[in-house]
């Protein structure tokens, strides 16, 4: 664990963007902030964080305030406005978490230091622990006495703590990516149901439904059943199929820098259900490039929601801003 990372606002932000979205209208807040720097402000976005993603949602076109680039559904750009709100806002939330344990480190090693001594000198000097030694004077040599003791335990401590820290912000931003995929998958079905029709074409429908249903009532039913059990798979499966929907054009770049690593995103996903479901819950999972695997899972979303914008042309809602930041 580490406190670098992108320069991220006070916390506020989001207040101060309440505040704004409340005394204007929401177009013209769009319209003058642009929806990258609204979302990125909702979100804790650095400027130089946002920067990054120019090429994202908008695909090179701007959300005029007199309604002139229209939404294809509301109902899928409503979904890709919380895409992004949940990857920026757990990504903020996420590093505040990590610099304010940092921050707060040096006074707990402090206190955990103190507490180690005392305990080994409470351990040593009772009378009625002397049973529990073979040799109490080699025990304390051995230990280095209270401040080699204490000096020890209290490093484990620390390390624990950072280990665990490292690991509960991977599973953080892992599942704001995993919901992201989810909804991704979903909206696509919404604008694009044609394009997911091959992987229901084998399922049996009784006749009499489809009289009393039509065929695009079925499908629209089918689709959410088979997305409700489609969420249960693997991320990576996912991902591979909003790829094949998608299929990056070439130059095509949503997040300014950033190259898309499947074999990367395996081995988080990997590492995620290691720590989840540990071999040997004695032994921490080793991590590493925690900071940089952080970027990296959220920067893997924004380039998918950046896919399926270019794609489908689904877009940010301004209208829809504050009721999901509520």
């Amino acid at each position: 664990m580490s406190r670098d990372g992108d320069n991220f606002g006070d916390r506020n932000s989001l207040a101060e963007f309440r505040k704004e979205l409340a005394s204007s209208s929401n177009e013209a807040s769009f319209s003058t902030l642009g929806p990258l720097a609204i979302c990125a402000r909702a979100g804790g976005f650095s400027q130089r964080a946002a920067s990054r993603c120019s090429g994202l949602i908008l695909s090179g076109r701007r959300w005029r305030a007199d309604g002139t680039a229209k939404a294809m559904n509301d109902a899928a750009n409503l979904m890709l406005t919380r895409v992004f709100l949940t990857l920026t806002m757990r990504w903020s939330e996420t590093q505040s978490f990590r610099r304010l344990v940092e921050s707060g480190l040096p006074h707990a090693q402090e206190l955990a230091l103190r507490d180690n001594v005392e305990g080994f000198w409470r351990l040593i000097s009772d009378p009625n622990n002397d049973a529990m030694f073979v040799d109490k004077e080699k025990f304390i040599k051995a230990t280095g006495g209270a401040a080699g003791y204490g000096a020890a335990v209290t490093a484990q401590e620390i390390a624990k703590l950072r280990s665990s820290v490292d690991a509960a912000s991977l599973v953080f931003m892992h599942s704001a990516l995993d919901a992201a995929v989810s909804d991704l998958c979903r909206i696509t079905g919404l604008v694009a149901r044609s394009d997911w029709e091959s992987y229901l074409k084998d399922k049996k429908v009784p006749l009499g439904e489809v009289a009393a249903l039509g065929y695009d009532r079925l499908l629209e039913r089918a689709l959410d059943g088979f997305f409700q059990a489609f969420e249960r798979e693997s991320i990576i499966r996912r991902v591979d199929r909003l790829l094949e929907l998608c299929k990056p054009s070439a130059g095509c770049e949503p997040v300014k820098g950033y190259k898309f690593d499947r074999k990367r995103l395996r081995d988080l996903d990997l590492l995620r259900q290691n720590i989840i479901h540990p071999k040997n819950a004695l032994v921490p999972t080793p991590m590493t490039n925690v900071d940089e695997s952080l970027a990296f899972l959220r920067d893997a979303g924004l380039y998918m929601a950046g896919l399926v914008n270019h794609r489908f042309d689904v877009r940010m809602d301004p209208n829809v801003l504050g009721s999901l930041l509520i």
